[in-house]
């Protein structure tokens, strides 16, 4: 079990790390491949792999008894040993910070074309956007979204390779005659390995605290349920459907990230074309709406975005 836990915790950040791909991307379509429903079953897919990966475990795997009631799970001396050695340090600690890193840095390229889609159409709009109870831009989010993918690495590395090294000096070292003192030296070091090895696995949530402004306020609003903010639009009664829909993407739904309902006043000016319009450009397979009586301020017509 402690094998397929070990390498399902950075298949899992793994996937988040591509997750974050999916919906930091321009692209409509790309963005709609991030679903909940797909998430499960990547999630059920890559456990399941490990666990059938895995069976060798039970074929050499040698249990010795040291004491009454005190049993050891060790590895077949020889050539296993040397393939577990490798296998960790490939599997879990090569190849996962390599891939969160790529991902990462894809991640952030998706986020810095984001800001140059928007300050184009800021340049070619004259729509006004009021904000309510945003409390943050894209581009602080953007800072604290690359802290927290390098802080989540960083931890990973610094958290999981002593273990790896270690092994990999047990491998090197199998075979020569070591002293009462220097096997006791050995184990106190692995056992500091194996504490740090499994400290990674409880601090994501207070680096990404440490990290994100936005982490601690979002973590606060759903412990004491803190309604959140909403968005008010003012669209002038000239524009057009596709117009107002591009501007309700690039303002609103791509700079507060918003997620989820869509509560909009279009009144009788768009009728039901403008949440259609916004969901084929955002890439949500729907939107939900209800519709308010229109508001109007010198012949403008205010549309509200609630964002939950």
């Amino acid at each position: 079990m402690s094998f397929i836990l070990t390498c399902c915790e950075p298949s899992c950040l793994i996937l988040a790390s591509i997750d974050r791909v999916l919906i930091t991307s321009p692209n409509a379509g790309t963005r709609r491949r991030s679903t909940r429903r797909l998430t499960i079953i990547n999630i059920i897919i890559v456990c399941s792999f490990w666990a059938v990966f895995h069976i060798h475990t039970l074929i050499f795997i040698q249990i010795v008894q040291y004491g009454t009631n005190y049993f050891v799970c060790i590895y077949q001396p020889g050539e296993y040993t040397t393939f577990i050695s490798y296998y960790s340090l490939v599997i879990t600690g090569c190849l996962p910070p390599t891939l969160m890193a790529i991902f990462g840095f894809w991640a952030v390229k998706n986020i810095r074309q984001i800001r140059r889609v928007r300050h184009n159409a800021s340049a070619r709009t004259t729509a006004t956007v009021v904000v309510v109870g945003g409390a943050h831009t894209l581009q602080s989010k953007d800072q604290q979204l690359i802290r927290m993918l390098f802080i989540e690495i960083l931890s990973y590395i610094i958290c999981k390779y002593p273990g790896t090294i270690m092994l990999i000096y047990q491998q090197i070292t199998q075979y020569d005659i070591k002293s009462d003192e220097r096997q006791q030296i050995e184990q106190a070091i692995q056992e500091l390995t194996a504490f740090l090895y499994f400290v990674e696995n409880s601090i994501g949530c207070y680096t990404n605290m440490i990290a994100s402004k936005t982490f601690r306020t979002e973590l606060k609003r759903m412990l004491i349920k803190i309604p959140t903010g909403y968005v008010i639009v003012k669209v002038l009664p000239t524009d057009t459907v596709q117009n107002t829909a591009r501007i309700c993407m690039e303002e609103v739904v791509l700079t507060h990230e918003f997620s989820g309902k869509l509560i909009t006043d279009q009144g009788l000016h768009f009728k039901n074309e403008l949440p259609q319009a916004i969901a084929i450009l955002v890439g949500y397979e729907r939107v939900f709406f209800t519709s308010y009586h229109p508001q109007t301020n010198n012949g403008q017509r205010n549309s509200i975005f609630i964002i939950q």
